[in-house]
């Protein structure tokens, strides 16, 4: 058990879902298989996700995450598929520094 979900997020083509927990726990599923990757920012919770796909290869999640006094944004980005017949998402994911 990885907490309850407090925040839920669909990707606007619907082939992820973003999930976060109170205890700073988040989640990137991929819809198809349901695969996922996650990660742990202790001290702070997710509370804002924007996702910004502009083509099959730019996938970005711009983030806001709150704790210890301050308010952290990320930049989550998506490589391109692995998958060599292009049917299941990429979950090839880098966080990168703030914004």
């Amino acid at each position: 058990n990885k907490g309850v979900s407090h925040f839920l997020k669909w990707s606007p083509c619907g082939d992820y879902l973003l999930t976060a927990t109170e205890s700073g726990s988040f989640f990137i599923w991929e819809t198809h298989n349901w695969r996922f990757m996650h990660w742990v920012f202790k001290g702070y919770r997710l509370t804002e996700a924007v996702w910004s796909i502009t083509s099959e290869d730019d996938k970005v999640i711009l983030a806001s995450f709150e704790g210890r006094n301050e308010v952290r944004k990320q930049q989550i980005r998506f490589a391109p598929s692995e998958d060599r017949n292009g049917i299941a998402p990429s979950l090839n994911i880098h966080i990168l520094n703030k914004f």
